[in-house]
């Protein structure tokens, strides 16, 4: 299995559980598919992960608010609910995160030859990373979710904070996104460790 159909994979934990069991298999193959089309019509890397990431952020909130409601109309509690959305949020804006900042590392500390801003673009990677393992571990519900989301957030916290102290080359909105979203996951991480339903 290549990178690019693992990342894919991860991405694949947006969706309910349900979801991926019913379709998961066939989403990875048509992700297969739609790859080596890009790849062979000559359509960039960036613009097909623009596509993917875009078809995710439209779709897998629906599916999630679908699985919430349950089949027969019922809702999980609150505390669930929000820790849901927190854990797609977190996902998704780690993949900004990570795609931003590695952009602005290339662009600035390659092209023009500023090791800070390389620096700075692979703390921002690092950081954008642990978001989505943070919020992969929320949506796949596991015991150790709790544990795994903290570390993943304050990891991320340091990576931003060593990026803005030493190398202080990312935008203002990776910066901001990349201390606001850890926050948010550590202090709703705290307030349930007694055992929202992550699941």
């Amino acid at each position: 299995m290549s990178a690019a159909e693992r990342a894919y994979r991860l991405l694949l934990r947006c969706y309910p559980r349900r979801f991926r069991t019913e379709f998961g298999a066939e989403m990875a193959l048509l992700f297969r598919d739609q790859r080596l089309a890009a790849a062979t019509s000559g359509e960039s890397a960036a613009a097909f992960w623009r596509r993917i990431v875009w078809d995710l952020i439209r779709s897998a909130p629906r599916q999630r608010i679908d699985a919430l409601r349950g089949a027969d109309g019922s809702h999980f509690q609150p505390e669930g609910r929000v820790m849901k959305a927190l854990a797609i949020v977190s996902a998704l804006v780690g993949v900004f995160e990570a795609f931003n900042a590695s952009a602005e590392g290339w662009y600035g500390g390659i092209a023009a030859r500023d090791g800070y801003a390389l620096t700075a673009g692979a703390l921002g990677t690092l950081a954008g990373l642990l978001l989505v393992v943070a919020g992969a571990a929320l949506l796949r519900g596991a015991r150790s979710a709790p544990s795994i989301v903290h570390s993943a957030a304050a990891g991320c916290l340091a990576a931003i904070v060593l990026a803005a102290v030493f190398a202080p080359r990312l935008s203002v909105l990776a910066t901001l996104l990349g201390v606001v979203v850890p926050l948010l996951l550590l202090v709703f991480v705290r307030r349930d460790r007694a055992g929202a339903q992550l699941a």
